[in-house]
């Protein structure tokens, strides 16, 4: 389950979140993709439905598919979330299980709204719904953000899981996830048959990063830059993209999302500039968006991939 040192230090880190649990509830894996592929294992069945936000349907589709649960998208309008589909599956007693990133969304960016996450919460209490709430950028906000759905009235229904290698390095790939109680021992038995033990070593660099304050003051130091990059970030989103695409200043954070102009095909422009180091999605309905690492580029490699982007997009608009 990890080191009760490192586990210890977990729940002391969490707990300035408004997590209030104890170290045996929280188990340490290698990774992010074990802690989920054991959850799943724990959890999953067969007719199941599987609900996520928006943009997040592509990434999940070939794992929730060999897990014959069927995939639903929990669409935003612009403002915030629409979750009449979930409300209309509920009164029909099927099998629910929710996978949502609230805060700092990836690749969108978009934080769950206080009013939405309040008629989030009710839903999931009155009907008992599992959820898995993918929390990897908590420490990366820049205006002070709601708790996480843990911390509220459900969450001994809330699989809590967090990284250390957004903020740390990404060598550092350890997970840890909150488990309800009930659970504990079914995916500690999960994890020891399929994954075996974390790194002894990687363990305790994560211990001495949290219980000497170094990750805090790190995080502290991001935060702090934060603001200016995404100031840059959109000045050169201006500057090259302002008639190409769209996109919401206030959702930028460790992500930039773009929502490309009709008549500009993403994937082409990658297939014509593989040298520009972005990530193309394509929504059901055709539409474009184009994502990169708002902290990773320097501003002018930045400013260059975002010169050939535009050039390209230009010449299929001609």
């Amino acid at each position: 389950t990890g080191t009760a040192p490192l586990r210890s230090a977990v729940a002391e880190h969490i707990r300035q979140h408004g997590i209030d649990t104890d170290p045996d509830n929280i188990i340490i894996f290698n990774s992010v993709v074990d802690a989920m592929s054991a959850i799943f294992s724990a959890t999953l069945h067969p007719g199941m439905n599987f609900h996520v936000f928006d943009h997040d349907t592509i990434s999940m589709t070939g794992i929730v598919s060999s897990y014959g649960c069927m995939l639903h998208n929990i669409p935003h309008n612009g403002t915030g979330y629409d979750f009449s589909l979930l409300k209309s599956m509920a009164k029909r007693k099927l099998g629910n299980f929710l996978y949502l990133n609230c805060l700092n969304h990836s690749p969108t960016g978009i934080s769950l709204r206080e009013n939405d996450r309040d008629e989030l919460v009710e839903i999931c209490k009155s009907n008992r719904f599992p959820v898995i709430e993918m929390d990897l950028m908590r420490d990366l906000w820049r205006d002070t953000p709601l708790p996480p759905l843990k911390a509220s009235k459900i969450d001994n229904q809330v699989f809590y899981v967090g990284n250390f290698s957004f903020m740390a390095f990404i060598g550092l790939r350890l997970a840890w996830v909150v488990i309800p109680r009930e659970l504990m021992g079914r995916i500690i038995d999960i994890k020891a048959q399929l994954f075996g033990a974390t790194s002894n070593i990687l363990e305790q660099l994560a211990y001495e990063l949290l219980s000497s304050g170094r990750y805090a003051r790190h995080a502290e130091e991001v935060r702090s830059m934060l603001p200016v990059r995404v100031d840059a970030v959109d000045e050169l989103l201006n500057k090259h993209m302002k008639d190409l695409a769209s996109w919401n200043k206030d959702n930028i954070s460790i992500c930039t999302w773009l929502t490309l102009k009709e008549g500009i095909d993403s994937v082409k422009i990658l297939t014509e500039c593989p040298e520009i180091c972005f990530s193309v999605h394509k929504s059901r309905s055709g539409v474009s968006h184009i994502m990169f690492n708002t902290l990773a580029p320097g501003l002018e490699e930045l400013d260059r991939a975002l010169a050939i982007l535009s050039a390209a997009a230009r010449r299929q608009l001609a």
